[in-house]
């Protein structure tokens, strides 16, 4: 398998009249997909000269036809770079710049946009109407190998220019084996997506229903302003598996929605993104205690979760959840200062390599020659370790546990406080729908955001969190919120609530 698109070749040949996927508008069989991103696939052959790899802007709103144009483009011997369709102008040109030589694919609507501002792109409805030109795809993608880039996924830059993660299909090919065979999926299961296609979460639903012939419901992005008519959602869909972002499924949790559906289809329940406290784990699992319950941790530069945990033991509402082992064919170990392994229960950076890592930062070798490094406990060859940036240490129980972020961890009056820890303990607040914990090292405040309803004092949230933090972690300022600011991946929106209030 020496491309992705042999995974839609396999699933086009085993489940051809099964539905692949399905939006609001439509839905798309597994043979009618193939035949479609081969279409696409061969009006791109036009536009790219034979293997040179060009990347190829995907600029569509999230949809079936989205989910054909990353497969044409892999049909046409190049990767795919799937950005956010309302994303603005000034960002995709800082885009492009990085690129280099690139080509835009978009609907008219979008066309329209780029054209005032001076760029061009091709249409996507131009390409659908392609003939289809089988033996020039089949020498195109026979070509591919394993270690090509697949697609290009950009995350924001500490410099403010984004950077191009590039993935390869070796990475997609091994991600969606894993994920087939740990939650044991089938030509039945449905999967309800909940990820936007340029967040990394998506390659769990894309490409792991595409090796095993689910279906994937493309859920409308505007449910999840409506957390409570979600579970209603799944049910009237037989949604079997669901992989969301924690501040999702905390917002259901607050929403008591649980509690006035029931959910007998839902099978698998996993998260990605975010550390979850188990406070709004176990709202779930008192309302669906049949499901499987997993906590995955991954990053951009993997295809998705490199680490695992399947919860079946019961947790404490303030106690932490940990990202349990690395994925099959992944390795992940906790260095210390040092580059040495860190000791059981020692804090350290966690690191990761394996198959499913990235290549690097596209065009940016200075980047990725400082995040992507030789592991320095491998003396008989050499291996690639990516530094993830997170702070964790292993267990007595050999498990992995998340503490926090490097740029999380600060210092107050010599005490190392991991501001991870602090929002733990802070969702266990009575009225709390969601938390947020941020540090002003001007004025060395630890400052709580609480998402309520409720009208809170400090004094009286101290007093609650005395149970389970120490005095030096406690928040010196709470600012009370209806709503956070989310990021377009449904995240909590860090930077703006430091911007808002002043945080530097």
């Amino acid at each position: 398998m020496n491309s992705v698109t042999t995974l839609l070749e396999k699933a086009a040949q085993q489940y051809g009249d099964l539905v692949a996927y399905c939006d609001n508008d439509q839905q798309v069989s597994y043979a009618d997909l193939r035949n479609l991103a081969r279409a696409i696939g061969s009006g791109l052959s036009a536009h790219v000269k034979f293997g040179s790899q060009v990347p190829i802007v995907v600029l569509l709103p999230k949809s079936i036809t989205c989910v054909a144009s990353f497969l044409g483009i892999l049909y046409s011997g190049n990767p795919y770079v799937p950005i956010d369709y309302m994303t603005p102008i000034a960002r995709l040109k800082v885009i492009r710049e990085v690129l280099g030589d690139s080509l835009i694919i978009t609907d008219d609507a979008g066309q329209k946009r780029l054209r005032e501002a001076g760029l061009e792109a091709l249409l996507i409805t131009d390409l659908t109407a392609s003939d289809t030109d089988n033996e020039v795809i089949d020498m195109l993608t026979s070509t591919v190998m394993d270690a090509d880039p697949a697609y290009i996924m950009f995350t924001s830059g500490s410099t403010g220019t984004p950077k191009g993660v590039t993935v390869p299909h070796r990475a997609v090919i091994d991600y969606a084996d894993w994920v087939v065979a740990t939650f044991d999926y089938d030509q039945n299961s449905v999967f309800g997506n909940q990820a936007a296609f340029y967040f990394a979460n998506s390659i769990f639903d894309i490409y792991g229903a595409m090796r095993c012939g689910a279906k994937v419901d493309i859920i409308p992005e505007v449910l999840f302003t409506f957390p409570s008519k979600l579970p209603a959602y799944l049910l009237e869909k037989n949604i079997t598996s669901i992989l969301w972002v924690p501040t999702v499924i905390k917002n259901i949790a607050n929403s008591n929605a649980l509690n006035q559906v029931a959910l007998p289809d839902l099978r698998t329940i996993a998260f990605c993104g975010e550390i979850l406290s188990a406070v709004y784990m176990n709202v779930w699992k008192r309302a669906l205690p049949h499901a499987t319950y997993a906590n995955l941790y991954g990053m951009t530069e993997a295809a998705d979760a490199c680490c695992y945990f399947l919860i079946e033991d019961d947790f404490s509402d303030n106690e932490a959840l940990p990202i349990g082992k690395a994925c099959r064919n992944m390795r992940a170990i906790v260095l210390d200062d040092h580059g040495r392994e860190a000791a059981v229960g020692e804090v350290g950076e966690i690191c990761i390599s394996g198959a499913g890592l990235a290549l690097g930062y596209w065009n940016r070798p200075d980047l990725t020659n400082k995040a992507f490094i030789n592991n320095p406990l491998e003396t008989r060859y050499s291996e690639v370790l990516y530094l993830s940036g997170d702070l964790g240490y292993r267990g007595a129980d050999e498990l992995l546990y998340v503490k926090g972020r490097k740029d999380s961890q600060v210092k107050i009056k010599g005490n190392r406080v991991e501001l991870g820890e602090v929002e733990c303990a802070a969702a266990t607040l009575a009225g709390a729908q969601n938390i947020c914990v941020l540090f002003s090292a001007e004025k060395e405040d630890i400052v709580l955001f609480v998402q309520t309803d409720e009208d809170k004092q400090l004094r009286t949230v101290n007093q609650e969190l005395k149970t389970i933090l120490p005095n030096y972690m406690l928040p010196t300022r709470l600012i009370l919120l209806k709503q956070f600011p989310l990021t377009l991946s449904g995240k909590i929106d860090r930077m703006k609530l430091r911007k808002n209030y002043g945080l530097v």
